[in-house]
Protein backbone atom coordinates (compact mmCIF):
# COMPACT_ATOMS: atom_id res chain seq x y z
CA UNK A 1 0.00 0.00 0.00
CA UNK A 2 1.64 3.24 -1.19
CA UNK A 3 -0.10 5.53 1.34
CA UNK A 4 -1.89 5.40 4.67
CA UNK A 5 -5.58 5.48 5.53
CA UNK A 6 -4.85 6.28 9.18
CA UNK A 7 -7.45 8.79 10.40
CA UNK A 8 -8.76 9.43 6.87
CA UNK A 9 -12.45 10.32 7.03
CA UNK A 10 -14.50 8.16 4.66
CA UNK A 11 -18.25 8.12 4.00
CA UNK A 12 -19.70 4.90 2.63
CA UNK A 13 -22.89 6.09 0.93
CA UNK A 14 -25.35 3.33 0.13
CA UNK A 15 -24.84 -0.11 -1.27
CA UNK A 16 -25.34 -3.58 0.16
CA UNK A 17 -23.49 -6.22 2.14
CA UNK A 18 -20.40 -5.72 -0.01
CA UNK A 19 -19.93 -2.23 1.36
CA UNK A 20 -20.27 -3.50 4.92
CA UNK A 21 -17.30 -5.82 4.33
CA UNK A 22 -15.40 -2.96 2.72
CA UNK A 23 -16.14 -0.61 5.64
CA UNK A 24 -14.88 -3.21 8.11
CA UNK A 25 -11.58 -3.43 6.23
CA UNK A 26 -11.23 0.36 6.06
CA UNK A 27 -11.72 0.58 9.83
CA UNK A 28 -9.07 -2.11 10.35
CA UNK A 29 -6.67 0.08 8.36
CA UNK A 30 -7.29 3.04 10.65
CA UNK A 31 -9.83 5.06 8.67
CA UNK A 32 -12.66 6.95 10.36
CA UNK A 33 -15.79 5.59 8.65
CA UNK A 34 -19.30 6.99 8.44
CA UNK A 35 -22.06 4.98 6.74
CA UNK A 36 -25.31 6.28 5.23
CA UNK A 37 -28.11 4.13 3.85
CA UNK A 38 -27.60 1.20 6.23
CA UNK A 39 -29.61 0.17 9.32
CA UNK A 40 -27.51 1.01 12.41
CA UNK A 41 -27.76 -2.60 13.62
CA UNK A 42 -25.81 -3.78 10.55
CA UNK A 43 -22.91 -1.37 10.83
CA UNK A 44 -19.52 -2.94 11.60
CA UNK A 45 -17.91 -2.07 14.91
CA UNK A 46 -16.29 1.34 14.72
CA UNK A 47 -18.51 2.74 11.95
CA UNK A 48 -20.69 5.77 12.67
CA UNK A 49 -24.22 6.04 11.30
CA UNK A 50 -24.74 9.13 9.13
CA UNK A 51 -28.23 10.44 8.34
CA UNK A 52 -27.15 11.44 4.84
CA UNK A 53 -24.33 12.72 2.68
CA UNK A 54 -24.60 16.44 3.32
CA UNK A 55 -24.34 15.98 7.09
CA UNK A 56 -20.77 14.63 6.96
CA UNK A 57 -19.42 15.68 3.56
CA UNK A 58 -17.28 18.43 5.11
CA UNK A 59 -15.68 15.93 7.51
CA UNK A 60 -14.43 13.34 5.04
CA UNK A 61 -11.70 13.03 2.46
CA UNK A 62 -13.52 10.37 0.45
CA UNK A 63 -17.09 9.42 -0.41
CA UNK A 64 -17.57 5.82 -1.56
CA UNK A 65 -20.67 5.07 -3.62
CA UNK A 66 -21.80 1.59 -4.77
CA UNK A 67 -20.51 -0.09 -7.91
CA UNK A 68 -24.10 0.08 -9.18
CA UNK A 69 -23.78 3.87 -9.25
CA UNK A 70 -26.77 6.16 -9.44
CA UNK A 71 -29.92 6.48 -11.50
CA UNK A 72 -30.36 9.25 -14.06
CA UNK A 73 -31.33 11.72 -11.31
CA UNK A 74 -28.32 10.99 -9.15
CA UNK A 75 -30.05 8.79 -6.58
CA UNK A 76 -27.88 6.07 -5.04
CA UNK A 77 -29.25 2.59 -4.51
CA UNK A 78 -29.72 1.91 -0.79
CA UNK A 79 -30.56 -1.78 -0.88
CA UNK A 80 -30.01 -2.31 2.86
CA UNK A 81 -32.25 0.63 3.86
CA UNK A 82 -34.68 1.29 0.97
CA UNK A 83 -36.51 4.00 2.92
CA UNK A 84 -33.38 6.13 2.95
CA UNK A 85 -32.93 8.40 -0.08
CA UNK A 86 -29.35 9.37 -0.92
CA UNK A 87 -28.58 11.64 -3.84
CA UNK A 88 -25.48 13.14 -5.38
CA UNK A 89 -26.32 16.78 -6.15
CA UNK A 90 -25.19 20.34 -5.43
CA UNK A 91 -26.88 20.33 -2.02
CA UNK A 92 -25.44 17.08 -0.67
CA UNK A 93 -21.94 17.66 -2.03
CA UNK A 94 -21.88 21.41 -1.49
CA UNK A 95 -19.80 21.24 1.67
CA UNK A 96 -17.15 18.91 0.25
CA UNK A 97 -13.62 20.22 0.33
CA UNK A 98 -11.90 20.53 -3.06
CA UNK A 99 -9.94 17.36 -3.74
CA UNK A 100 -12.36 15.10 -1.90
CA UNK A 101 -12.36 11.67 -3.55
CA UNK A 102 -15.70 10.62 -5.01
CA UNK A 103 -15.51 6.91 -5.78
CA UNK A 104 -18.27 5.16 -7.74
CA UNK A 105 -18.68 2.22 -10.11
CA UNK A 106 -19.47 4.25 -13.22
CA UNK A 107 -20.40 7.92 -13.20
CA UNK A 108 -23.36 9.17 -15.16
CA UNK A 109 -22.82 12.49 -16.98
CA UNK A 110 -24.55 14.50 -14.26
CA UNK A 111 -22.26 13.03 -11.59
CA UNK A 112 -19.19 13.65 -13.73
CA UNK A 113 -20.18 17.27 -14.32
CA UNK A 114 -20.96 17.77 -10.64
CA UNK A 115 -17.58 16.40 -9.58
CA UNK A 116 -15.83 18.72 -12.00
CA UNK A 117 -17.74 21.79 -10.77
CA UNK A 118 -17.06 20.99 -7.11
CA UNK A 119 -13.39 20.15 -7.66
CA UNK A 120 -13.81 16.54 -6.53
CA UNK A 121 -11.44 13.73 -7.55
CA UNK A 122 -13.72 11.34 -9.39
CA UNK A 123 -12.67 7.69 -9.44
CA UNK A 124 -14.76 5.27 -11.51
CA UNK A 125 -14.02 1.88 -10.01
CA UNK A 126 -15.19 -0.19 -12.94
CA UNK A 127 -12.46 1.42 -15.03
CA UNK A 128 -9.98 -0.38 -12.80
CA UNK A 129 -9.11 -3.48 -14.79
CA UNK A 130 -8.26 -5.65 -11.78
CA UNK A 131 -11.52 -4.89 -9.97
CA UNK A 132 -13.62 -5.28 -13.13
CA UNK A 133 -12.07 -8.67 -13.90
CA UNK A 134 -12.56 -9.97 -10.36
CA UNK A 135 -16.10 -8.60 -10.16
CA UNK A 136 -17.02 -10.41 -13.38
CA UNK A 137 -16.72 -13.77 -11.60
CA UNK A 138 -19.63 -13.39 -9.13
CA UNK A 139 -21.58 -11.50 -11.80
CA UNK A 140 -21.33 -14.42 -14.23
CA UNK A 141 -22.16 -17.02 -11.58
CA UNK A 142 -25.21 -15.01 -10.56
CA UNK A 143 -26.38 -14.72 -14.16
CA UNK A 144 -26.01 -18.45 -14.69
CA UNK A 145 -27.87 -19.19 -11.44
CA UNK A 146 -30.76 -16.95 -12.49
CA UNK A 147 -30.98 -18.65 -15.86
CA UNK A 148 -31.02 -22.11 -14.33
CA UNK A 149 -33.72 -21.09 -11.84
CA UNK A 150 -35.98 -19.90 -14.65
CA UNK A 151 -35.33 -22.46 -17.40
CA UNK A 152 -37.36 -25.62 -17.86
CA UNK A 153 -34.41 -27.44 -19.41
CA UNK A 154 -30.76 -27.91 -18.48
CA UNK A 155 -27.99 -25.64 -19.65
CA UNK A 156 -26.33 -28.80 -20.91
CA UNK A 157 -27.20 -29.22 -24.60
CA UNK A 158 -29.12 -25.90 -24.60
CA UNK A 159 -28.77 -23.23 -27.27
CA UNK A 160 -27.28 -20.15 -25.57
CA UNK A 161 -26.60 -16.68 -26.91
CA UNK A 162 -24.17 -14.29 -25.20
CA UNK A 163 -24.40 -10.66 -26.30
CA UNK A 164 -21.10 -8.88 -25.73
CA UNK A 165 -17.75 -10.49 -24.97
CA UNK A 166 -16.32 -8.09 -22.47
CA UNK A 167 -15.20 -9.20 -19.02
CA UNK A 168 -18.59 -10.47 -17.87
CA UNK A 169 -19.52 -11.91 -21.24
CA UNK A 170 -16.36 -14.00 -21.32
CA UNK A 171 -16.96 -15.34 -17.82
CA UNK A 172 -20.54 -16.29 -18.72
CA UNK A 173 -19.25 -17.93 -21.89
CA UNK A 174 -16.68 -19.91 -19.90
CA UNK A 175 -19.34 -21.26 -17.54
CA UNK A 176 -21.77 -22.10 -20.34
CA UNK A 177 -19.14 -24.12 -22.16
CA UNK A 178 -18.31 -25.95 -18.93
CA UNK A 179 -21.99 -26.87 -18.59
CA UNK A 180 -22.03 -28.25 -22.12
CA UNK A 181 -24.18 -25.56 -23.74
CA UNK A 182 -24.00 -24.77 -27.45
CA UNK A 183 -22.98 -21.10 -27.46
CA UNK A 184 -23.15 -18.35 -30.04
CA UNK A 185 -21.88 -14.87 -29.23
CA UNK A 186 -22.61 -11.40 -30.52
CA UNK A 187 -19.44 -9.34 -30.90
CA UNK A 188 -19.39 -5.57 -31.26
CA UNK A 189 -15.86 -5.12 -32.57
CA UNK A 190 -12.81 -6.98 -33.86
CA UNK A 191 -11.53 -7.61 -30.33
CA UNK A 192 -14.74 -9.35 -29.27
CA UNK A 193 -14.73 -11.35 -32.47
CA UNK A 194 -11.18 -12.44 -31.66
CA UNK A 195 -12.23 -13.45 -28.15
CA UNK A 196 -14.95 -15.63 -29.58
CA UNK A 197 -12.43 -17.26 -31.88
CA UNK A 198 -10.13 -17.96 -28.92
CA UNK A 199 -13.00 -19.61 -27.03
CA UNK A 200 -14.00 -21.58 -30.11
CA UNK A 201 -17.52 -20.21 -30.48
CA UNK A 202 -19.19 -18.61 -33.51
CA UNK A 203 -19.48 -14.84 -33.29
CA UNK A 204 -22.06 -12.84 -35.22
CA UNK A 205 -22.36 -9.09 -35.65
CA UNK A 206 -25.25 -7.07 -34.15
CA UNK A 207 -27.13 -6.63 -37.47
CA UNK A 208 -27.87 -10.38 -37.56
CA UNK A 209 -28.78 -10.75 -33.89
CA UNK A 210 -32.40 -11.40 -34.85
CA UNK A 211 -31.46 -14.63 -36.56
CA UNK A 212 -29.10 -15.67 -33.74
CA UNK A 213 -31.70 -15.07 -31.03
CA UNK A 214 -34.50 -16.91 -32.83
CA UNK A 215 -33.31 -20.37 -31.85
CA UNK A 216 -31.92 -19.60 -28.41
CA UNK A 217 -33.14 -21.28 -25.24
CA UNK A 218 -31.38 -18.66 -23.12
CA UNK A 219 -29.92 -15.25 -23.89
CA UNK A 220 -27.43 -13.37 -21.73
CA UNK A 221 -27.07 -9.69 -22.52
CA UNK A 222 -24.03 -7.85 -21.17
CA UNK A 223 -24.01 -4.88 -23.57
CA UNK A 224 -25.32 -1.49 -22.35
CA UNK A 225 -27.11 -0.82 -25.66
CA UNK A 226 -30.57 -1.98 -26.62
CA UNK A 227 -30.00 -4.91 -28.95
CA UNK A 228 -32.98 -7.04 -27.92
CA UNK A 229 -35.53 -4.83 -29.62
CA UNK A 230 -39.16 -5.76 -30.23
CA UNK A 231 -38.48 -7.18 -33.74
CA UNK A 232 -35.73 -9.37 -32.28
CA UNK A 233 -37.88 -10.47 -29.33
CA UNK A 234 -40.81 -11.24 -31.62
CA UNK A 235 -38.80 -13.95 -33.36
CA UNK A 236 -37.68 -15.61 -30.13
CA UNK A 237 -39.22 -18.76 -28.74
CA UNK A 238 -41.81 -18.04 -26.04
CA UNK A 239 -40.14 -20.42 -23.59
CA UNK A 240 -36.76 -18.70 -23.93
CA UNK A 241 -35.23 -16.95 -20.92
CA UNK A 242 -33.40 -13.63 -21.09
CA UNK A 243 -30.95 -12.58 -18.37
CA UNK A 244 -29.85 -8.97 -18.91
CA UNK A 245 -26.99 -7.81 -16.67
CA UNK A 246 -26.33 -4.48 -18.41
CA UNK A 247 -26.63 -1.32 -16.37
CA UNK A 248 -29.90 0.60 -16.55
CA UNK A 249 -31.83 0.79 -18.78
CA UNK A 250 -30.33 -2.52 -19.96
CA UNK A 251 -30.12 -3.93 -23.45
CA UNK A 252 -33.65 -5.36 -23.64
CA UNK A 253 -36.97 -3.77 -24.51
CA UNK A 254 -38.56 -5.10 -21.33
CA UNK A 255 -42.02 -3.71 -22.10
CA UNK A 256 -42.03 -5.49 -25.45
CA UNK A 257 -40.83 -8.69 -23.78
CA UNK A 258 -43.72 -8.51 -21.34
CA UNK A 259 -46.23 -7.94 -24.14
CA UNK A 260 -44.82 -10.92 -26.02
CA UNK A 261 -44.94 -13.20 -22.98
CA UNK A 262 -41.16 -13.59 -22.77
CA UNK A 263 -39.37 -14.08 -19.46
CA UNK A 264 -36.82 -11.26 -19.35
CA UNK A 265 -34.92 -10.58 -16.13
CA UNK A 266 -32.99 -7.35 -15.58
CA UNK A 267 -30.33 -8.49 -13.12
CA UNK A 268 -28.18 -5.60 -11.89
CA UNK A 269 -25.83 -5.60 -8.88
CA UNK A 270 -25.61 -9.38 -9.01
CA UNK A 271 -22.39 -9.78 -6.97
CA UNK A 272 -24.00 -8.19 -3.92
CA UNK A 273 -27.08 -10.36 -4.28
CA UNK A 274 -25.59 -13.77 -4.96
CA UNK A 275 -22.11 -13.67 -3.42
CA UNK A 276 -21.84 -10.66 -1.09
CA UNK A 277 -18.99 -12.06 0.98
CA UNK A 278 -16.79 -12.78 -2.04
CA UNK A 279 -17.79 -9.51 -3.70
CA UNK A 280 -17.05 -7.63 -0.49
CA UNK A 281 -13.62 -9.23 -0.26
CA UNK A 282 -12.95 -8.17 -3.85
CA UNK A 283 -13.79 -4.56 -3.02
CA UNK A 284 -11.71 -4.72 0.15
CA UNK A 285 -8.73 -6.03 -1.84
CA UNK A 286 -8.79 -3.12 -4.30
CA UNK A 287 -10.39 0.01 -2.84
CA UNK A 288 -8.05 0.60 0.16
CA UNK A 289 -4.98 0.53 -2.11
CA UNK A 290 -6.60 3.01 -4.49
CA UNK A 291 -7.53 5.33 -1.63
CA UNK A 292 -4.06 5.06 -0.10
CA UNK A 293 -2.47 5.86 -3.45
CA UNK A 294 -4.66 8.92 -3.87
CA UNK A 295 -3.88 10.03 -0.32
CA UNK A 296 -0.17 9.65 -0.96
CA UNK A 297 -0.35 11.69 -4.18
CA UNK A 298 -2.31 14.44 -2.40
CA UNK A 299 0.25 14.60 0.41
CA UNK A 300 3.09 14.72 -2.08
CA UNK A 301 1.57 17.68 -3.89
Amino acid sequence: MSGSLQSLGILVAGGDEREIHLARRLIELGARVWMAGFPPALLPEGAVAAPGIAEVSAEVGAILCPLSGTDAQGFIRTRMDPARALRLDETTLGACRPGTVLMIGSARPLVRELAQRRGLRLVELLRDEALALLNAIPTAEGAIALAMANMRITLHDSQALVIGLGRCGQQILRLLLAFGAHVTAVGFDRLEAARGFVWGVPVVEPPVIERAAAGADVVFNTAPVVTLTEPVLARMRRDAVIVDIASEPGGTDFQAAQRLGLRAIHAVALPGRVAPVTAGRILASVVPDLLASLTASTDAS
